[in-house]
């Protein structure tokens, strides 16, 4: 997992790619889709992070449920779960800076 999230991070910095292209304000973003569908979006050794945690968590789950004894301490859910939404939060809010689109509402306030 290490390895497919460092060549992403090596490719996006080498092709100068956004973090993402999609939810962006520029439109100079649309001219790269295709290479950044190619080079990234596409490729099995970038998009293996997913498959590999749900195998691992599957795995986890299949072993732990023939057991009947794995309980987790409170300590170790509330750790689980402030990681867990503090991960959502960033995933929604985390590229704020870089899709905000604050020019194009200033211009029109101030065209008014």
């Amino acid at each position: 997992m290490a390895i497919s999230c460092a060549i992403n991070v090596l490719i996006t910095l080498q092709k100068g790619y956004p973090p993402a292209p999609l939810l962006t304000s520029k439109l100079q973003i649309v001219a790269i889709l295709p290479d950044y569908w190619n080079d990234l979006y596409v490729k099995p050794y970038i998009r293996c992070g997913p498959y590999i945690i749900g195998c691992i968590v599957g795995y986890f789950l299949v072993e732990k449920r023939t057991q009947n004894n794995f309980r987790m301490s409170t300590f170790h859910c509330s750790i689980g779960w402030s990681l867990s939404i503090v991960l959502t939060i960033y995933s929604v809010f985390g590229l704020f800076n870089f899709t905000k689109t604050g020019e194009i509402s200033l211009w029109w306030s101030v065209r008014k």
